[in-house]
């Protein structure tokens, strides 16, 4: 049986959950934990956005965007 909700960033300590979630998953990407911290302070300011996918309360999945920098 599955349970998912999916829910935006509602709460800063959200944020600190989501960094803290997207920072293990690197894949071996080049310099993925710049990206992170640029990601960490871009969602402080609002300028990037995201969408949490939630099974149980617990995050397994998200969505980041934001706008088209041009």
């Amino acid at each position: 049986m599955f349970s998912f909700t999916f829910r935006t960033l509602d709460r800063i300590m959200d944020i600190k959950t989501l960094v803290g979630f997207i920072s293990k998953q690197d894949n071996k990407y080049p310099d993925y934990q710049n990206w992170v911290q640029r990601t960490e302070y871009e969602l402080y300011i609002g300028y990037k956005k995201a969408i949490l996918a939630l099974s149980y309360g617990q995050l397994v999945g998200n969505l980041i965007y934001q706008p088209h920098k041009k």
